[in-house]
């Protein structure tokens, strides 16, 4: 009960922070002319990928936490082989079919997504669970992507090499499709008591909130404050968490030494690269190639966050919940 306590202390004010910062970028979006995402397209996209360098910095002191009992050694070899396995593979992939590749990544993210919002869920079916996390995921990946296809439509051919083509009826048809199934399924899950009354007002209205960014922001300006803001920043939380509940203050200073250092050093590398290739990226030169390097580093991140969320401490702490209720 402590520990939920002292999280409570500390997550609170930064939920406020994000919700505050979620609801002034909705308004801007809407009293801003949209020409402003011209100049700020190139920023936005590097805010991506240095917004999600933090979150994954630490993976190997979470890795080291989920084989505790294994020797030093052997979580070094383990973590190098399998993240330098799982990347080769994916990078064989999108050199033998791009467009795979990227269904591939839509689907992993979709379910990372999910799972990340709903990891305090307590239900026994795997396949309801899973629906859940798709469903949310598809939401928030989906939406603004949908919203906003044309800006999106030149992305997915520069990585895939594709121009797809989604009519605006059948867009409208699956944004409502979206909306309208994570309602019903938020309300079904407090209706099976999955949720009490309190966390279903929660998630409804972060859903609600969400929805509002995407159909008031440019495509990037909406996901981004999502990626940064409400996955990013929570992972986190959620990594840390671990080490809490697993009462290891050793690895709890690793992780901010580890976080910090890789953190600040990809800053410099991916600021070098900034300031040598804006102006290409500026006019849409390589644009696609970046968000591929950020599906690749995400595809073994997701699968440890993954096995994370699964491990034996979060399922055995009552107090978990608790902490997840400010997410």
């Amino acid at each position: 009960v402590s520990t939920s306590v002292n999280a409570n202390k500390h997550v609170r004010p930064l939920n406020k922070i994000i919700l505050g910062v979620t609801v002034v970028v909705t308004v801007l979006g809407l009293v801003l002319p949209k020409i402003w995402i011209d100049d700020l397209l190139t920023p936005i996209a590097f805010l991506l990928i240095l917004a999600g360098i933090p979150h994954g910095a630490s993976d190997f002191v979470i890795f080291q936490q989920l084989l505790d009992k294994r020797k030093i050694t052997q979580q070094i070899a383990y973590f190098g082989i399998g993240y330098t396995t799982i990347t080769v593979l994916y990078l064989c992939v999108w050199w033998i079919s791009p467009f795979s590749a990227f269904l591939l990544f839509l689907i992993n993210s979709i379910y990372h997504f999910g799972e990340s919002n709903w990891n305090y869920l307590k239900i026994e079916s795997r396949l309801k669970k899973s629906a859940i996390y798709s469903i949310w995921g598809a939401a928030v990946l989906g939406v603004p992507v949908l919203l906003h296809f044309e800006e999106a439509a030149v992305i997915i051919q520069e990585i895939t090499g594709t121009h797809v083509v989604i009519s605006t009826a059948i867009r409208a048809s699956l944004i409502f499709l979206l909306c309208f199934g994570n309602l019903v399924a938020i309300t079904t899950l407090l209706e099976e008591e999955h949720l009490e009354t309190h966390q279903f007002y929660r998630e409804i209205r972060h859903f609600l909130l969400l929805m509002l960014l995407f159909f008031c922001t440019p495509l990037l300006i909406g996901f981004s404050v999502y990626f940064v803001f409400w996955h990013s920043i929570y992972a986190v939380k959620d990594q840390f968490n671990l080490l809490e509940l697993a009462r290891n203050d050793q690895r709890k200073k690793a992780y901010i030494r580890q976080v910090l250092v890789i953190s600040l050093i990809s800053f410099v590398g991916v600021g070098v690269l900034y300031i040598g290739a804006h102006n290409l990226m500026n006019q849409g030169y390589n644009l696609g190639k970046l968000f591929v390097f950020i599906a690749v580093i995400t595809v073994p991140h997701s699968l440890l966050m993954h096995y994370l969320y699964q491990f034996k401490v979060f399922q055995e702490k009552n107090d978990w919940s608790e902490l997840s209720d400010l997410h």
